[in-house]
């Protein structure tokens, strides 16, 4: 009989699918399934409306749907090996659509060292939206393991690659809801439909972090995802958040910075890699990441505890929101 009962996404992973994962699958407590010690799989949805505008150019929607796949096999510290491809085409999608979007495909085959495995392709008997579903393997290196959300430890750093917050202000600008500047507008768009990824940073990752995930939900409730695997408290320091020149214009026109630093640190599809590293190893990975022209920023610290604590101006704030979740209405 149906209820009334409403969940959020991670209650929903949490109390009804948890049960049916195992060992392999980290109690659905990851990004990415275990197919051996060196070998992990993840599996990223996405639809027309929800993650990406239903008119972005097809190009750039197969390049997202990638990106957003490989990077949860690069923050694990893994490279992308392989996918398999699952779409539910509206009946507007023709034959011109499809070369495009296979084109895009094409392009981040090309740049991230990937190829198409198979797949299944149907159609919407009615008015269905696209729907893009990518399964995607990963491989470790010789004697390395994936980096997990679990490792974090009280007292490491709690650091960040790239910038944060240009995907949301892209997709503010995309409709219409405001404008930055004229030379700003289209690349905060193009931060929004093909994320920015860090390939070159995995192999740190593998080397030096004790746990790791991307940024997809929002800076702040993807780390309370660390906090809670691990089963400790961090907290991040906003005005350490890297933020790119198109976001700090943004910012120069808030009246609040505080509530505008947290906005920025709440929006999703940043595809940023947010990891953990213990003080001892910040110095190597600087050097590291300085050779490969990879920024990050250390923005925080893990603690003993749970949850989150957001600062800023040296004072505790409460952000208006943490993050994205699907199944929690705005």
């Amino acid at each position: 009989m149906a209820t009334n009962r409403q969940l959020g996404e991670f209650d929903i992973i949490e109390q009804i699918f948890r049960p049916l994962s195992g060992q392999d699958g980290l109690q659905l407590s990851d990004d990415v399934a275990l197919l051996s010690r060196y070998d992990i799989v993840t599996k990223d949805l996405l639809i027309a409306g929800t993650h990406f505008l239903p008119d972005d150019p097809p190009d750039m929607i197969a390049r997202k749907a990638l990106r957003t796949n490989i990077s949860d096999i690069i923050c694990k510290g893994a490279r992308p090996a392989g996918y398999l491809l699952g779409l539910a085409l509206p009946r507007s999608c023709d034959a011109d659509w499809l070369q495009q979007f296979a084109d895009g495909l094409a392009q981040d085959q090309q740049a991230f060292g990937v190829g198409l495995l198979g797949g299944d392709t149907t159609r919407h008997a009615g008015d269905g939206p696209l729907v893009i579903s990518i399964t995607l393997f990963g491989k470790m290196e010789q004697g390395q393991e994936p980096v997990l959300r679990t490792g974090a430890q009280p007292g490491d750093l709690l650091a960040v690659t790239g910038t944060i917050g240009d995907a949301g202000l892209g997709l503010a600008v995309a409709q219409g809801q405001l404008s930055v500047a004229p030379d700003a507008d289209e690349l905060l768009i193009q931060c929004y439909r093909v994320p920015v990824l860090r390939p070159e940073f995995a192999p740190m990752v593998a080397s030096h972090a004790s746990a790791a995930l991307d940024i997809s939900d929002g800076l702040i409730a993807d780390a309370g995802h660390i906090a809670s695997a691990s089963s400790l408290s961090l907290y991040i320091d906003l005005d350490k958040v890297p933020l790119s020149p198109m976001a700090q214009t943004w910012l120069s026109t808030q009246p609040d910075k505080g509530s505008a630093l947290a906005t920025l640190a709440s929006f999703g599809d940043d595809y940023q890699i947010l990891f953990t590293a213990s003080p001892e190893r910040i110095p190597a990975l600087k050097s590291l990441a300085e050779e490969k022209g990879v920024p990050f920023a250390v923005i925080g610290q893990c603690r003993e505890g749970e949850g989150v604590s957001v600062l800023c101006n040296g004072k505790e704030i409460t952000p208006p929101k943490r993050g994205h979740d699907h199944f929690v209405e705005d």
